[in-house]
């Protein structure tokens, strides 16, 4: 400040040139990637929880059949046909 009073006493005056000011998004385009970020992850658990709940009843149906099978072999070895 002093040197800015010393330079106008002299008569010399300088001037920054204005600070480009940077990019900056609005509110609202950075609620909406906010909002679809969001909702885009909330989809993803919900699939990896339907891929998992797919491979429990794969595994729990594939037990079943291997039972059934274990069954469908004894019956046949206790009363042929």
């Amino acid at each position: 400040r002093l040197l800015d009073e010393w330079l106008a006493s002299k008569g010399r005056t300088y001037k920054r040139p204005p600070m480009p000011t940077p990019f900056t998004r609005s509110v609202q385009s950075v609620k909406k990637n906010l909002e679809l970020s969001f909702w885009e992850a909330i989809e993803e658990e919900e699939q990896d929880e339907q891929r998992r709940l797919k491979v429990q009843v794969d595994h729990a149906l594939d037990g079943c059949l291997q039972l059934l099978q274990k069954v469908r072999g004894l019956s046949t070895q206790v009363w042929p046909n």
